[in-house]
């Protein structure tokens, strides 16, 4: 994709300038219609749909979100732990499987199978995923309706983010 070509080609330009780091300016709507430059924040433009989901929950943990939709926040959960659980195996989980089939497929997972590894995190994977159905649309048609709660969002996206980084609950 040619972002990513421009985002190599900042990245390069940084390193060999350390002291003034080019600027990248796009084209962006403004009130009334209008356009204006904006700066072009290149990685977030490059990011892959788990790093998005990841950023998200992290940004809203450590306090630094500029997204402070908590609804979209709980919802990113889910798809960030599915995206980290195929990219941690490989092959071994499906593209298409989704976050209650990846739990089944560790149930059924045979000492020889490297999902077995994911057995001591089932339970607290079903809790978090619990937590998180009831903003995923697939699963609950009131998913729009249902009140985020600053404090108890917190928790469990310091859960999710607590998996990803330890590997335990």
């Amino acid at each position: 994709m040619l972002t990513n070509v421009l985002r190599d080609l900042h990245d390069e330009l940084k390193l060999n300038d350390k002291s003034n780091p080019p600027k990248l300016i796009k084209l962006g709507r403004v009130q009334q219609g209008y356009t204006n430059f904006m700066e072009l924040k290149i990685d977030q433009e490059c990011e892959s749909t788990y790093y998005y989901h990841y950023r998200l929950l992290t940004e809203f943990v450590d306090g630094s979100a500029s997204n402070t939709d908590l609804r979209s926040i709980a919802k990113a959960i889910r798809p960030m732990l599915e995206g980290y659980l195929h990219r941690r195996f490989p092959c071994r989980i499906k593209q298409n499987w989704q976050f209650g089939e990846i739990l089944r497929e560790v149930g059924n997972a045979k000492s020889h199978n490297p999902l077995k590894y994911l057995e001591p995190l089932v339970d607290e994977l079903n809790t978090i995923n619990r937590f998180s159905l009831k903003f995923h649309h697939d699963t609950n048609v009131a998913a729009d309706s249902v009140t985020v709660t600053d404090s108890q969002l917190r928790i469990f996206a310091e859960r999710a983010l607590k998996v990803v980084h330890k590997g335990m609950p």
